[in-house]
């Protein structure tokens, strides 16, 4: 009995820090999502007929990542001003520091999806013939990507707790790696592809075998523990 009440109280503690982190970054999120939600829709409308080429499936699914990409970073930096202030309240409750990072890493998350589930449903009001488009590796590099840039991020966040080193490293994994993998090294664009899975797959690295989803999704697990040791070691209580 004792131990239930300890999971209920741990549980309401991160509700209720859960809810301020959704307050936080709702208001950014709602509105990128309804931006991309609306963008998809006018592109989609002019793609050809369904059962022809969707050549614009690229353009969309980098913009979509783009969009994300600042709502991650709004997210991060929403996190470096909380830690210089707000966020002691919370974890002078306590509220476990694990919790804490849980709790933000949640709610960039479920802003990943939401973007995608609205780029999703854009294609079936259209034409759902046009989700066969979007195929199982296409979907898993876009979501992986997002994992990975919101949990880099983050980490920063926790780390530096600088806004202008969140910009700088948003900076270079969103424009540098656009860059990289454009060098002939194979090894560097091989080691952006795993770090960027999206950029991997639309620049054609690794076509013949498609993109290294497995290596994103064991650098993602590397960062979600970097992430919570990060958490227990900087984070006061």
């Amino acid at each position: 009995m004792r131990g239930r009440s300890k999971l209920r109280a741990k549980a309401s503690r991160f509700a209720a820090y859960g809810a301020f982190v959704a307050e936080t970054v709702g208001g950014p999120l709602a509105t990128s999502t309804a931006a991309l939600s609306a963008l998809t829709f006018l592109l989609v409308l002019a793609f050809p007929p369904a059962g022809g080429p969707v050549s614009g499936l690229p353009v969309l699914l980098f913009l979509t990542s783009m969009g994300y990409s600042v709502v991650a970073l709004a997210g991060a930096s929403a996190m470096v001003s909380d830690l210089k202030g707000p966020a002691q309240v919370f974890l002078s409750q306590p509220i476990s520091r694990t919790a804490y990072a849980l709790a933000w890493l949640s709610a960039l998350l479920a802003s990943a999806l939401a973007t995608f589930s609205a780029f999703l449903l854009s294609f079936a009001v259209i034409d759902p013939i046009l989700l066969r488009a979007v195929d199982a590796a296409l979907a898993a590099a876009w979501l992986l990507d997002a994992a990975i840039l919101a949990l880099a991020l983050l980490a920063a966040a926790v780390l530096a707790r600088r806004a202008a080193v969140l910009v700088a490293l948003w900076a270079a994994m969103t424009f540098g790696s656009t860059f990289l993998l454009a060098l002939p090294s194979e090894r560097l664009r091989r080691a952006v592809a795993v770090a960027r899975p999206l950029y991997g797959a639309l620049s054609g690295w690794g076509a013949a075998g498609g993109p290294p989803l497995a290596e994103s999704a064991l650098l993602a697990a590397a960062l979600a523990l970097l992430l919570y040791w990060l958490a227990r070691a900087r984070l006061e209580v």
